[in-house]
This record gives structure tokens, C-alpha cells and sequence, in this order.
């Protein structure tokens, strides 16, 4: 599901889809050496740094957010990855990122090149420090043009990479809405439904969900570890 990774002496190139070898991580040398970007190089500043990103989905209320820990270096490719994973939808549209210029009077948009007539730029060749450079800077993730998911990242400091596991979820507030439920106005619909075990479309709505039988629906539920564990098992 990541892209890139390097045992200590091997660089290793993992196609998107495949399975990451075990004991593998992710690598800075290859974004410096493999860099084409339209954006400045990633700052001295921030080699070896992290980044604490707060993530909130625009138009949802009460607010839907996650905090990630990502190491600067990493491509937009693989914050797609991480985006997914944190709130749990299953990358099964087309998505990009987008940032307003410095100059304010243009949009860059960054992508896989999935889309027709795409003219945004190769999102594997940015990485996320040279778009997040400083605190208070931010961009946009936008998700299934359909539901039109759109996520405001900000950076909010920018910290130590810390030992061990390189990403990290570090904190959010509520459930995320799933994949194909209609945008937020259909996940606030099914959130009322789900609350009114006498509503005609009540079980349909808990099929939709995948709830087991006799599960609580808590829209208000956020578990980061259980998030933290799956970028574990997907970096192994």
C-alpha cells in the first residue's frame, strides 16, 4: 500500500498494490535523488524531521478530524495511503491534492495521473514537507468527486522523527463516513437512521455499514491505536 521502502543497505521500490517486504522502511535518499518536482526542494530544515498534520473533513458537523505523524519526507502517494487508512474508506475513487500558489492567484494540483486530461502533477514526486514547510501552512485532499470527501491538512508542528514506527496517528474525534453513502448529507442521514431502530431503513443501513449483529453504531467513536496497528501491519 506504501510505495517506497529500504532495508540499511538496499533500496527497494514496491509498486503500489504489493505487499511491503518484511522489515522494510521508508527512505528519504530516494525523494532526494528522484525528485521532480515543480515545487522547491524539501528544506534543509526538515531532513529527518516529522510532521504533525491535523486532518479535518470540511463541511462536517460536529468536526471529523485526524492528527497524523508523518516522516517529511514522504510522498504524496503514500499520505494518500495514510489518508485512507485514518479514515477508513477503501481508495476505490479517484482522489488528488491541491494547494493555492504562493502568489495566491493559482491552484497546483498533485495526483496519480488516473484521471483523463489530468494535468496535475505527479503526486509520487512531491513529498509532503514541500508542501507543508512551516507551521499554519496547508493544503486540500479531495476523494471520490461523487461524495466530493474533502479533507483541509494543516501542519502543526513539526517534530523529531521519532523511533521505530515512522507514521502515526496520534489522536481524531468521531467515526468517519463510509465510502458511497452520498457525501455528508447522506452520512447525516444514515446517522439518523442508525439512531431510530424503528426506521423502516434501519437494518439496510446497518448492512450497508458491515455492523454485525448486535454491534453499537456510535458515530461519536474514534479509536487511534486501532488505526496506529494498521499502519503497523502494513509497514512490516
Amino acid at each position: 500500500m506504501f510505495s517506497l521502502y529500504v532495508t540499511h543497505d538496499e533500496l527497494t521500490t514496491v509498486q503500489p498494490g504489493e505487499p511491503a517486504a518484511q522489515g522494510l522502511r521508508m527512505n528519504d535518499d530516494f525523494y532526494a535523488e528522484h525528485s521532480d518536482s515543480p515545487l522547491p526542494a524539501l528544506a534543509p530544515a526538515l531532513e529527518g524531521k516529522s510532521l504533525q498534520l491535523r486532518a479535518d473533513l470540511e463541511y462536517a458537523e460536529p468536526p471529523i478530524w485526524r492528527r497524523l505523524v508523518v516522516p517529511a519526507f514522504m510522498n504524496l502517494a503514500d499520505l494518500h495511503s495514510a489518508l485512507q487508512v485514518a479514515f477508513g474508506w477503501n481508495n476505490s475513487h479517484l482522489h488528488d491534492f491541491e494547494q493555492r500558489s504562493a502568489d495566491g492567484l493559482h491552484v497546483l494540483r498533485f495526483s496519480n495521473g488516473e484521471m483523463e486530461e489530468d494535468m496535475a502533477e505527479d503526486e509520487f514526486q512531491v513529498s509532503v514537507g514541500q508542501l507543508a514547510r512551516q507551521p499554519k501552512d496547508s493544503f486540500h485532499y479531495n476523494y471520490d468527486y461523487g461524495d466530493s470527501w474533502r479533507l483541509k491538512l494543516v501542519l502543526e508542528k513539526i517534530v523529531d522523527t521519532p523511533p521505530g514506527q515512522l507514521m502515526r496517528c496520534t489522536g481524531g474525534r468521531m467515526r468517519s463516513p463510509v465510502d458511497d453513502i452520498g457525501g455528508i448529507p447522506g452520512w447525516e442521514h444514515a446517522v439518523e437512521i442508525l439512531a431510530d431502530p424503528r426506521h423502516p431503513d434501519y437494518q439496510r443501513y446497518r448492512n450497508f455499514l458491515g455492523l454485525a449483529p448486535g454491534e453499537v453504531f456510535d458515530p461519536k467513536y474514534f479509536n487511534a491505536r486501532t488505526i496506529d496497528d494498521e499502519y503497523a501491519r502494513l509497514l512490516r
